[in-house]
């Protein structure tokens, strides 16, 4: 859980493991064994709130829910962080349970703690096989197409990206954008590979056996640049103050490449706002969206037209 912009938390020292595979299980865990102050230091990067496990000590284990909502929660109602760590058996109104139920409390939650969770540790191997073992464990044996696994085999020719795309997407965050992983991905892969597949830029990063850091940071400058000016033309243009308004983030796909190699991006606003307007509204990427890539990409990246500014209208007109 220790990201190595929050090693100073943990006085500089290195964590003895890294995590591999298992954070969702290991984050579910970890919401109801912590302190809940500890918890949301050690993940701040959460965007929705991980709700507060309750148990009725009058009826413990029968009767435990969930909620966001604190209010009404009085004794004998507990957080199941505190029956975890012990705080709640030191309250004064612990003692008003029966004999009974406060052995029976005290057996079940030392049966959880005594619980062994099976644990694969890899030693001695290098990124790039490790980011394999990581692909094959995910897909038993078959590659998956998921961002984060292309992700894990790209990051041993990239170090930093991970954190870049953090940080960047927190910039988003506050601007009410919330463009995922796939999404920053997918802006990488088609001004590199001129294709929407993140699998084609992950191909190509592995295949290259010196990949140079510099292109690939620049790569990455002229995706971030682009997606900010899309940003722009969206939130002034068409006044979408948050990117929950959206069918789908597909639609930003093109008009992303359109501006990565357009040069000048207000030359084409007009057909930007049109584009997204229409796809919005027509459920362009509604069904089969990868499928509507590939043709949408076909059309605006097409080698005979004379410049992106023709691919995108063509690409309108296909779509209108």
């Amino acid at each position: 859980m220790i990201r190595p912009e929050r090693i100073d938390q943990f006085g500089g020292v290195l964590p003895r493991y890294f995590l591999l595979d298992g954070q969702q299980r290991v984050t579910a865990l970890a919401s109801v064994t912590l302190k809940r102050e500890l918890f949301k230091a050690l993940v701040s990067e959460l965007e929705e709130e991980i709700p507060f496990i309750f148990a009725n000590l009058k009826r413990f284990p029968r009767e435990i829910e969930a909620t966001t909502d604190l209010a009404g929660y009085t004794f004998p109602w507990v957080l199941f962080n505190e029956l975890f760590d012990g705080a709640a058996q030191a309250r004064p109104e612990y003692t008003h349970l029966a004999q009974g139920e406060a052995e029976n409390i005290k057996r079940y939650m030392q049966r959880l703690r005594d619980y062994k969770f099976p644990v694969q540790i890899i030693r001695d191997r290098d990124y790039a096989t490790v980011a394999e073992i990581f692909t094959r464990v995910n897909s038993q044996g078959t590659q998956l197409t998921g961002a984060e696994i292309h992700l894990a085999r790209i990051v041993p020719h990239w170090k930093g990206i991970t954190k870049e795309f953090r940080d960047y997407r927190r910039q988003l965050a506050q601007k009410n954008y919330d463009l995922d992983l796939t999404f920053l991905m997918r802006a990488i892969t088609v001004v590199e590979c001129r294709v929407p597949q993140i699998q084609k830029l992950a191909e190509k990063v592995a295949k290259d056996p010196h990949p140079s850091r510099k292109h690939l940071n620049n790569t990455w400058k002229l995706a971030r640049m682009a997606t900010d000016r899309l940003v722009r033309v969206l939130q002034r243009e068409l006044l979408l103050d948050r990117s929950k308004y959206f069918t789908s983030k597909n639609t930003l796909v093109p008009l992303l490449y359109y501006l990565a190699n357009s040069g000048n991006g207000r030359s084409g606003a007009k057909m930007i706002q049109r584009f997204f307007v229409m796809s919005q509204l027509s459920e362009h990427y509604g069904g089969g969206a990868e499928t509507a890539l590939r043709k949408d990409f076909r059309i605006l990246a097409d080698p005979a037209l004379s410049s992106p500014r023709q691919g995108l209208s063509e690409l309108v007109t296909s779509v209108e």
